[in-house]
């Protein structure tokens, strides 16, 4: 029996981003999990069979509010990923004001 792997993407919030930075390409990785690789295989059989694993980060937990309006409530601090030394195979950083 294979195993399908995982990959851990890091999506990095911060205030005044711009959400289609993000949201666009979530939606991309979201296509790669396997029951959706599965569900598309006609349209595109040459997509490969790996789950992507997002977790949204940020300063804090507070709701983080982008550009065009609506906030987007982390998952994670930081602070807590590197307490614990996690890593992450993939790492998404939106545009935005600095």
């Amino acid at each position: 029996m294979s195993t399908i792997p995982t990959l851990r993407l890091a999506v990095c919030l911060y205030p005044e981003l711009t959400p289609l930075d993000f949201v666009g390409p979530a939606e991309v990785f979201v296509l790669l999990a396997p029951k959706n690789v599965k569900a598309h295989a006609e349209l595109y059989p040459a997509l490969p069979s790996v789950q992507i694993e997002p977790t949204y980060f940020s300063h804090n937990l507070e709701p983080v509010v982008g550009d065009a309006g609506p906030g987007f409530n982390p998952q994670r601090t930081y602070g807590e990923v590197l307490e614990k030394f996690e890593q992450y195979d993939l790492i998404l950083v939106p545009g935005g004001e600095p």
